[in-house]
Order: C-alpha cells, then sequence, then structure tokens
C-alpha cells in the first residue's frame, strides 16, 4: 500500500504521529501523541460519503472535547459549505456554471472573488476577515491581483494592488511582465549513452 502510518522525529518518545486508513485507502485517524498515549496532543477523524469525498472531521486538541468539521457538496461534487464546530463559522463556496471557483464567503462576509478568463484566471479579490482602524475609518484589507495573458493563456502581466481605501495614493505592491522563449525547453533533451 506504501501510505505513511507512523512519524517521529530522531526516535523522539513524544509527538509520535500515526496515521490509520480505512479498506478503500482513505485516511480516517490521525492522532499524534507520546509513546504511552498516541493521541495526548490531537486526535483527527475523518468520515467520508460514498464517493469518497470528505463530510465530517472531527479534532481533539490535548484530549479535550472533540468539535467537528462538516464539509458539504453540490450536485457536481463542488464543495459548496465547511461548517465549524457550535455554528462558529461558516465558509461557503460559489462556483459559475463552468464548476469554477468564483466566491468564497466567511459568515456572510465575501473574502475572495475570482473572475476567469476561459480557463484562466484573470483577477483576483482578496479581502482580510480581520478590520483595522485608521483615524475615524475602520476597513479591512483589500488586495487585488490581475493576470494579463497572451493569446496562448500564458500569463503576460501580473499586477498587485492594494485597493483598501487609505492606499489609494500607493496602490501598487508590485507589477511582473513575462516573455517566454520559443522552444519548448531551454536545453535540448539528450540520451545518456553512459
Amino acid at each position: 500500500m506504501n501510505r505513511l502510518s507512523k512519524r517521529l522525529l530522531n526516535g523522539a518518545s513524544e509527538n509520535i504521529e500515526k496515521y490509520l486508513y480505512d479498506g478503500l485507502g482513505r485516511m480516517v485517524t490521525a492522532k499524534k501523541g507520546a509513546s504511552g498515549n498516541d493521541d495526548s496532543v490531537s486526535q483527527s477523524i475523518f468520515s467520508f460519503d460514498s464517493l469518497s469525498r470528505l463530510t465530517n472531521e472531527n479534532q481533539a486538541i490535548a484530549e479535550g472535547t472533540a468539535k467537528s468539521v462538516t464539509y458539504t457538496y453540490d450536485k457536481g461534487g463542488n464543495q459548496v459549505s465547511m461548517l465549524y464546530h457550535d455554528g462558529a463559522a461558516t465558509t461557503t463556496y460559489a462556483y459559475d456554471s463552468r464548476d469554477r471557483g468564483t466566491r468564497i464567503n466567511l459568515n456572510g462576509n465575501v473574502l475572495a472573488d475570482y473572475t476567469w478568463l476561459g480557463g484562466a484566471i484573470s483577477k483576483r479579490e482578496i479581502t482580510s476577515d480581520t478590520s483595522y482602524t485608521i483615524g475615524s475609518n475602520t476597513d479591512k484589507m483589500k488586495f487585488k491581483t490581475e493576470f494579463q495573458r497572451d493569446g496562448i493563456m500564458r500569463v503576460s502581466k501580473l499586477l498587485n494592488e492594494l485597493t483598501t481605501r487609505d492606499q489609494a495614493s500607493h496602490p501598487n505592491l508590485g507589477s511582473w511582465d513575462f516573455t517566454y522563449d520559443c522552444s519548448p525547453s531551454s536545453s535540448p533533451a539528450r540520451a545518456w549513452a553512459g
């Protein structure tokens, strides 16, 4: 099977990691602990649906009460939500008709928006979930990355901007231009004649 079942650093007797799998090869338990108590640091138990999609993770830290994360999917198999223990947070995901990710929300607030050009991303806008205050204004950091592409959809220019209100005078975080050579590789392939 060749699956990782145990990991420890330099023969240590603490922070030993152990992994268990089901008959389909899916990891169902991950434990971290000492040689006498293999889940004393943490334990995660994973559940899957009939299509082998992760549906639930129960994680206990320091032998405490397990907290769960539940995952749901749409009919196309796209993950549409991640619900944290006791409603602490809900992350939702939106897709377009071609199953390309278009938005990520946390508790109803937009974290990321994606714009596509064919099969390639053309713009990504990220909003921090943490607010900051400057003077009397409270805002969230917002970043935008634009990808310009050539005729065969390779990135030709990438522009990073900080789009938060107070950064209007210094929005550019960096821009990169990309050029490509015409050959499929930078050096010719050679056969080894050892």
